[in-house]
């Protein structure tokens, strides 16, 4: 069984992974990204959200479109972002993150 998350908002609907309770080390993210995205075999979404081990911050985060593309800096991570800065028990739940710190991203490391 995997866990996740699913969030919702400003029009846009993303799946969450914990990566730092359950690494998925042989997880295919691209292929998983357009399988749990597709409303017809999945949970219908635009993408999914990867919470990931971080050596600068509490942790990163990465971003995979609907069609398994590996995103940077877009509209996608402001919007990741966004959820989890109005989410702070989650951020919280998921190490006892410092809030302050949030978390790091491609773009930012």
């Amino acid at each position: 069984m995997i866990n996740f998350t699913k969030m919702h908002g400003l029009g846009s609907s993303y799946v969450l992974f914990n990566l730092l309770e359950d690494p998925m080390e042989n997880a295919d993210f691209p292929e998983l990204s357009k399988l749990v995205s597709n409303v017809n075999v999945g949970i219908g979404s635009d993408g999914i959200i990867l919470i990931c081990p971080s050596d600068r911050a509490d942790f990163k985060m990465r971003v995979f479109k609907r069609r398994g593309l590996d995103q940077i800096r877009t509209d996608v991570q402001a919007f990741a972002e966004l959820c989890l800065a109005a989410r702070p028990r989650y951020l919280y739940a998921i190490r006892g993150a410092n809030i302050k710190k949030y978390f790091t991203s491609p773009h930012f490391l």
